[in-house]
């Protein structure tokens, strides 16, 4: 576990590649880390065009390599002087997935989750109700439409992303279907 080098990039401020998926290993997230809790961190994403792309939530015992301080990260950061992203405060309430889950509920933005290390995005959709044994979303599907509620185990939680380019896309489409 690179727990410690977490904490380091945490207390510091460093932009990251952390690498979480061992099944193709070329994919990564990029993103400062902002907390971390005994079982996960949370990281502030950043786009490959230096740009906000939301919150993440990753198992720390998944994350298995981190890069910093090269050529990848100082281009993004010459983009992101650019572009100037921001990201709002994810208020600390505890564990740091219950924290964004929250924030997710609080701020109606949308949330894309993965159970038990699947790989794969288990549920999508706004969170109605988080609390520290359950999640209640109102489900979306691809096209922004509502697909029903969704109540998600906690425990199995492995992953969460929150207003990543895909799930701003999703809420633009849920406010253009109910416009109409």
């Amino acid at each position: 576990m690179l727990q410690k080098q977490l904490q380091a990039a945490i207390r510091d401020h460093r932009l990251l590649c952390v690498y979480t998926n061992r099944e193709d290993t070329s994919r990564f997230l990029c993103g400062t880390a902002l907390r971390a809790d005994e079982e996960q961190v949370l990281f502030a994403c950043v786009s490959p065009q230096g740009e906000y792309d939301g919150f993440a939530v990753k198992d720390l015992d998944d994350v298995f390599m981190i890069g910093q301080d090269n050529r990848y990260t100082q281009k993004i950061e010459k983009l992101m002087r650019a572009h100037n992203p921001v990201w709002e405060s994810v208020p600390d309430d505890g564990a740091v997935m219950h924290s964004l889950l929250r924030f997710a509920e609080t701020h109606g933005k949308i949330v894309s989750i993965q159970l038990l290390n699947s790989g794969f995005t288990d549920a999508v959709g706004f969170v109605k109700k988080a609390d520290p044994e359950t999640v209640v979303l109102q489900s979306v599907d691809e096209y922004g439409e509502p697909d029903g509620e969704t109540v998600l185990d906690t425990a199995c939680i492995t992953a969460v992303s929150c207003d990543d380019k895909e799930e701003q896309a999703l809420r633009l489409l849920t406010e253009l279907i109910t416009r109409k």
